[in-house]
């Protein structure tokens, strides 16, 4: 019985280590385009089909633009507009002096896309963004932050990888209690 209970103890670390992995992929995503919000329009290219996602990367501790500005995307060759999905569980990746949170994500075919900024921001971004300028009346100042395309990693996956996380942590201390206790 004990030998059953030891197997929970490699279950578990093959767990942890996938789930890291995982977890360490979502953090250095690969930046395919990267914009100032200064700009505020700018070209990339996709060289495969797929979802990628934009991100607001800037500094921590300051106002951010959120909500004052909306995002378009426009193929470059057809002039068609890219529906973009708003994130609803925003991912969000720290430092310690810079962050970034994601915005929208969107599913495209390879080629030129034109990036702009416009002020069709999304309602929910208006209302964090209303409530931020009654406490800090300083304007933003957009040379602190940039647009970033990146490939799209999937909530699902980021909440699989930190529930595997603490599974694997239970497996792994429970085969060591277990196999201890019931000798």
């Amino acid at each position: 019985m004990n030998y059953i209970f030891l197997l929970l103890i490699p279950l578990g670390l093959i767990l942890l280590i996938i789930s890291i992995k995982n977890l360490i992929r979502l953090a250095n995503a690969q930046i395919l385009y990267e914009m100032s919000c200064a700009e505020g329009e700018g070209v990339f290219r996709l060289d495969d089909r797929g979802k990628y996602s934009i991100w607001l990367s800037g500094k921590q501790l300051i106002k951010s633009p959120i909500g004052e500005f909306g995002i378009e995307i426009i193929n470059q060759k057809t002039r068609k507009n890219i529906p973009l999905t708003a994130s609803v569980f925003r991912t969000r990746v720290s430092a310690f002096k810079t962050a970034r949170v994601e915005l929208y994500y969107f599913e495209a075919e390879a080629g030129t896309y034109i990036i702009s900024m416009n002020d069709e921001a999304d309602f929910r971004d208006k209302i964090s963004s209303f409530l931020v300028n009654t406490i800090i009346k300083a304007p933003v100042d957009y040379s602190l932050f940039s647009i970033q395309v990146r490939e799209y990693f999937s909530t699902v996956s980021l909440f699989l990888c930190i529930w595997g996380m603490i599974l694997s942590s239970f497996m792994i201390v429970g085969g060591i209690v277990l196999t201890l206790n019931l000798k």
